[in-house]
This record gives structure tokens, sequence and C-alpha cells, in this order.
């Protein structure tokens, strides 16, 4: 499986080496499920088996749609772990906006690669209590999205990662610290498990001509 992990400073990993993605990759070779990252960048990704990704810093929903999203499916990945959106709640009045672009970024997704698997992660706590608000809003308004996607069915689903990423994972900048990584590492591997499960229990049966 091709896996893309696509959007802002969160897929880099700011804030620990590797981010989630280093032991994203230990849980998945333990499993023996068979996989490579892709994308163009490769910071932040000492000593990993497949150090490529898509994370922007900074990058805005927009941002992502317009300017990355059509290199990124380049690569023609089999599913895509996608972190964005808290660069929008910063400037937007309303979480209502920032969701509705995240909104389209998915659907535009699934427009180019209507094969690939999306999983879609909530932004996690925000310590400032005005824009945890807008974070809480903006999940809700999420997993709405998705689900509507999902009841046309679309390769969409949700990580719930707002609860997973408890507050000693975040550091006092705002971003998961080594132990918010590996919490956010394992709720991926869930989402990425149950897609690869589906796929052999799919391959077993097919029937052979």
């Amino acid at each position: 499986m091709r896996i893309l992990p696509f959007g802002d400073g969160v897929v880099l990993g700011e804030g620990g080496s590797g981010g989630f993605r280093a032991p994203l990759e230990d849980l998945l070779k333990r499993a023996h499920i068979p996989f490579e990252f892709v994308g163009q960048r490769t910071e932040n990704s000492y000593h990993m088996a497949y150090p490529h990704h898509e994370g922007w810093p900074r990058a805005t929903l927009t941002y992502l749609r317009e300017e990355r999203l059509a290199a990124a499916l380049e690569f023609k990945p089999d599913i895509v772990l996608l972190y964005a959106g808290a660069e929008d709640l910063r400037d937007v009045p309303d979480a209502g906006i920032a969701a509705a672009r995240a909104d389209k970024l998915i659907k535009t997704i699934h427009e180019l690669a209507p094969a690939c698997q999306i999983i879609v992660s909530q932004l996690i706590t925000n310590g400032d209590y005005r824009v945890e608000q807008k974070v809480k809003k903006f999940n809700t308004c999420l997993g709405g999205s998705v689900e509507k996607l999902a009841k046309k069915r679309a390769p969409v689903s949700r990580v719930k990662m707002h609860a997973t990423v408890k507050d000693e994972g975040i550091n006092d900048a705002g971003m998961p610290n080594a132990n918010g990584y590996a919490e956010m590492a394992s709720a991926w591997f869930k989402g990425i498990e149950e897609i690869y499960r589906r796929s052999l229990e799919t391959t077993q049966t097919t029937p052979t001509k």
C-alpha cells in the first residue's frame, strides 16, 4: 500500500523527530502490513525506512488543495492520511468557514483519485480557550462531512484524534510531543489496519476465472 501523509506541520512532525510517521512506520512493520510512505518531501524523517511525506508547515486547506494536491496525487497513493485546518482557524471568524474548506479539499481528493482511501483526522486540542471552541466546531462539522461522503460510498473515514491525544501529549507551542505523536500513530494505524483487513477479505472472496 502506498500511503500519502498529507497536510500541515503536524504531518511534517514539528516538535518531534519523525512526528507520527516514525512510530506509525514501526507499527505497520510489526503488523507485517506491506506499505511505503510517498510524497516529495523527506525532511524530519531521521532513520526512517520510508521518509517521504507531504507535510507543509503553516499550510492552509486552500493552499493544500490549490497548490500541493495535484502533485501529491501523482504518487498514486492507495491511502491519504489528511491532517489540516489548524492554520485556517487562526484567521477565520467562524470555524464553519474552515470546515467548508476541508469539505472541499476532501471532495477534490476523491474526485481526482476516486479509488484512494482517505482517512481524515480531527484537529487536536488547543490550549487557547477561544481557539479550542473553534477546534470543537470544526471537528463536529468535519465529522458531518465525512459521514455524508461515506453514505455516498466514498472511501472516506475519520480518526477521532481530538480525544486520542491527551493534554500531556501536547507541548507549550500547541504541537504534539513524542507521546502525542505516538498516540496519533496508534489512531492512524487502526484506520490503516482496517483498510488492509478489508482488502484481504475482498481478495479472498473474489472468484477466480
